[in-house]
């Protein structure tokens, strides 16, 4: 059940969510405070943030009822 338009802001705010971290390693000229923000923290974000806009917009595609249940399947075969 892949979403075809994505489903989400495809993380364009996910800057938002990490907090001001890079804006003051930016600020500060700190290049390796930046590039460690980004790469433990910001990448992670971002696919969290698309995983959960796919998850929504699936769940408004497929509507109440059985379309519910059978997400609710596919979440239990993908833990597995």
């Amino acid at each position: 059940m892949e979403d075809p338009g994505g489903g989400g802001d495809g993380g364009a705010g996910a800057e938002q969510h990490v907090g001001g971290g890079g804006a003051v390693a930016t600020r500060c000229n700190d290049p390796q405070l930046t590039d460690f923000i980004e790469r433990e923290f910001l990448e992670e974000q971002v696919e969290a943030i698309n995983k959960i806009s796919k998850y929504v917009a699936q769940l408004r595609r497929v509507g109440k009822g059985h379309g519910v249940w059978h997400f609710d399947q596919m979440l239990l075969e993908e833990e597995v």
